[in-house]
């Protein structure tokens, strides 16, 4: 293992592409990174986003905005 090198998550913007059932276990566990969380979904439910701590973009402004 002498030689790997990580990422740290902390403070990142991730990007996820879909909210299904993956996709919000995909936000739940980045947020308790402590990222910052766009996501893009073709039916975006903004109640949910509101409630979970996430943000819904456009798939070219996630594209841009994340690091991850």
């Amino acid at each position: 293992l002498d030689g790997l090198v990580g990422i740290d998550l902390f403070g990142k913007t991730v990007g996820i592409i879909g909210t299904g059932a993956i996709g919000m276990c995909a936000v739940k566990i980045f947020l308790g990174f402590g990222c910052k969380v766009i996501a893009y979904d073709i039916k975006p439910d903004e109640q949910v986003a509101k409630e979970k701590g996430f943000v819904y973009k456009s798939l070219d402004e996630l594209l841009q905005e994340s690091d991850v």
